[in-house]
């Protein structure tokens, strides 16, 4: 299966006897272009969790057909991307370049081996059979701080033009998509019920899906639609949807945005302020009723959270929940503990998961200071 000498032992069958004998095994035929393979891994070095692109090149004479090659990574979730081929001509010579494609998750810090099968091809007709190789590289692991659920990598925010301008009590949508890696809607929930929303602006719980598109491999893709009714008169400021992430290329947080702007809202002025007053009272008391239906929804809503992290006894939740406290917080030495005792639906139970949560990123030794808890 290699190109090189190739020694054939002698033979003895019956009274016939043939003797051994060293053939030359050539690459390719003569005036023909030679089997070219190449792999590649972008980036060179990935961190855990991040995405990671493997390429296979194979190039070699016209007419080669390559069958499905399969392949195999260890600790690490893989997806095949479509194939594509090129072909180019030297000096009559007619070359075909087939790159493979696949999407790569490492799971676990260390060395990560890609293995590729059997590589087989028909030309002509006829059955080709190369031998199998492998990709070896190393993964570097995630920062101890770093909360589970949160990508790693920049994630893809686009974000279509909001209404740029609006009557008071109007409504809108702010729409965004999405794309990243690792996400979960209820993580995505939290990301934008932790985001601050301007004065003037009543923003409503999002709706949030998961799209499927062919060959987008490991990627998600979400959709975002975020509705919302102005309620003063100006320019006022959309909400900042911000999203943390950890940059393998810096070694440090960094936070993604979709930034929609500002609208400008009018008032219908004063001359039809006496046709419009009991519309306008009208409006008054059922936006009291929304918002007052809307902070007992978003109470109880908590109070179950809370409930069911202690029920459950969800620690990687609690710790999702306080990254996002800090990474909102004045104070950027916001300890665990801290954070807790001013939460109203915390109990005892949630006590037991911050210290199970201390003993995984500080380990069992973990110093603690109760006074200036």
């Amino acid at each position: 299966m290699t190109s090189g000498g190739l020694k054939l032992p002698s033979l003895d069958i019956g009274g016939l006897h043939c003797a051994a004998t060293q053939i030359d095994v050539a690459g390719h035929a003569p005036g023909e272009a030679p089997l070219r393979m190449a792999s590649r891994i972008v980036p060179a070095r990935p961190m855990v969790g991040q995405m990671t692109r493997i390429e296979l090149d194979l190039g070699g004479p016209g007419g080669v057909v390559w069958e499905p090659i399969v392949a195999q990574a260890t600790n690490a979730s893989l997806r095949e991307l479509s194939a594509t081929d090129t072909a180019s001509s030297a000096r009559g010579d007619t070359a075909t370049q087939w790159r493979y494609a696949w999407d790569l998750l490492p799971l676990r810090p260390g060395p990560l081996t890609m293995h590729f099968g059997l590589l087989e091809a028909r030309r002509f007709g006829q059955l080709l059979i190369y031998p199998p190789s492998k990709l070896v590289f190393q993964v570097r692991p995630l920062p101890a701080f770093w909360p589970a659920g949160l990508p790693v990598g920049r994630p893809q925010f686009l974000a279509p033009s909001a209404p740029r301008q609006l009557h008071v009590g109007g409504l809108g949508i702010l729409r965004v998509r999405l794309r990243a890696v690792g996400l979960s809607a209820q993580m995505l929930e939290s990301i934008v019920a932790a985001s601050v929303v301007p004065d003037g602006l009543n923003m409503y719980p999002p709706r949030i899906r998961q799209l499927g598109a062919p060959d987008q491999g490991l990627q998600q893709i979400w959709l975002i639609d975020w509705p919302f009714r102005v309620e003063r008169a100006g320019l006022v400021r959309y909400p900042i949807l911000r999203l943390p992430y950890e940059d393998p290329e810096l070694g440090a947080p960094q936070a993604a945005e979709a930034n929609w702007g500002r609208v400008q809202v009018d008032d219908p002025g004063a001359r039809r302020l006496r046709h419009w007053a009991l519309a306008i009272l009208s409006f008054i008391g059922f936006s009291a009723v929304v918002g007052s239906a809307y902070k007992v929804f978003q109470a109880s809503r908590e109070k179950r959270r809370w409930t069911a992290i202690g029920l459950n006894q969800d620690a990687r939740t609690l710790e999702a929940l306080w990254a996002m406290a800090r990474i909102g917080s004045q104070n950027p030495a916001l300890t665990l503990r801290m954070w807790l005792a001013r939460q109203a639906h915390a109990q005892q139970r949630h006590v037991k998961l911050v210290e199970e949560v201390e003993r995984r990123l500080y380990g069992p030794e973990a110093p603690r200071n109760p006074s200036k808890e």
